[in-house]
């Protein structure tokens, strides 16, 4: 898609993919504050995960997706919520 943008417009496709959205998020601060949110929102689902209900993971990591309209990057997201568990 970006790059049928680019050969229409001329564009540089830094400039496409940051005006429509399509760079992906993978600073800690906005994948946190997601995380956060999702936590918040499906307390359940956090407590069991926290809990060592590892399946429950990917579940997490959808949602955290869902609310980033698909921006943020997977893996970090599955680093940030692995390093909640405790040991």
């Amino acid at each position: 898609a970006v790059f049928a943008i680019m050969r229409r417009t001329g564009e540089t496709p830094a400039r496409i993919a940051e005006r429509d959205q399509l760079t992906q998020v993978s600073d800690d601060a906005p994948l946190r504050a997601w995380i956060d949110e999702v936590i918040t929102e499906r307390p359940d689902e956090a407590r069991r995960y926290l809990a060592g209900e590892r399946k429950l993971q990917g579940v997490l990591v959808g949602l955290v997706m869902k609310k980033s309209k698909g921006t943020a990057d997977p893996k970090r997201v599955n680093a940030l919520l692995a390093a909640r568990i405790p040991d």
